[in-house]
């Protein structure tokens, strides 16, 4: 069976990190993707990271930063404090491409960055599977 998800879009805010029990990292985000160049209200779209992807999302993203994703759509259930049944769909990242930013060095030809900037582009692949529940 086929799940995957490839979407570009924007943050609507900086990448949230919290790290497991087990010491992984774990980045989590949303994307505003645009269904259409003139679309006036984009599909909004949680995302999840792992260990170096999460790692290097918190270190270079922000805000308003467009990226790439690369991943699969999973669902998260569980039962709230009153007892009511939840569930919430998200996309389990296993790659994560960095566009340039408007303060990006874009004479950077080796794609590194200093502590103040990102990359102009990057691609950061997740190669783990996760063994843990999502943070939300």
């Amino acid at each position: 069976m086929l799940n995957k998800f490839i979407g570009i879009g924007n943050l609507t805010a900086d990448p949230e990190v919290r790290t497991t029990s087990g010491g992984k990292s774990i980045a989590t985000f949303t994307l505003a993707v645009n269904l259409d160049k003139d679309d006036k209200n984009p599909l909004f779209v949680d995302v999840q990271t792992w260990e170096k992807t999460a790692d290097a999302c918190a270190k270079y993203l922000e805000k308003g930063r467009k990226v790439l994703v690369e991943g699969r759509l999973q669902l998260n259930r569980w039962e709230d404090e009153e007892g009511n049944k939840r569930q919430k769909h998200y996309i389990n990242a296993q790659g994560v491409k960095f566009f340039p930013g408007k303060n990006d060095d874009t004479s950077q030809s080796s794609g590194s960055a200093s502590q103040s900037s990102a990359p102009a582009s990057s691609n950061y692949d997740h190669d783990d599977e996760d063994d843990e529940e999502p943070p939300f």
